[in-house]
């Protein structure tokens, strides 16, 4: 059994939020960045241990990860990028969603009898 936090889980979920409804002018780099987002994103995964879908996720990311480095720093994500990273994700949904369902979360009860 794994030990993982309930906040680790919470910033995983958030993260792919943060993906799926990514739109036009996101910044490219920096704090909060689409960059971030996806680094981000790959981390979760692997701390996860979500093999499966990290695999479908660098065949449908890997494209878009290529044009963000031809972006200036500065810039802002234009809509086209911005759609196919939110097709990748949608793609990925059903993969990531299937292979968490096999992953179980449990609480600690308290082991004393309250008097």
């Amino acid at each position: 059994m794994k030990h993982r936090e309930l906040s680790e889980i919470f910033g995983f979920e958030t993260c792919v939020g943060h993906l799926t409804h990514i739109r036009k002018g996101h910044e490219i780099a920096g704090d909060e960045s689409v960059g971030y987002h996806i680094t981000q994103f790959f981390e979760f995964l692997d701390s996860l241990g979500l093999r499966i879908t990290k695999r479908v996720a660098t065949g449908e990311l890997v494209n878009v990860l290529k044009k963000l480095t031809e972006y200036d720093d500065h810039a802002g994500l234009n809509e086209h990028d911005a759609q196919a990273i939110r097709d990748a994700l949608k793609t990925i949904r059903p993969t990531m969603e299937a292979e968490l369902s096999s992953v179980r979360v449990y609480m600690p009860t308290p082991k004393r009898i309250d008097l």
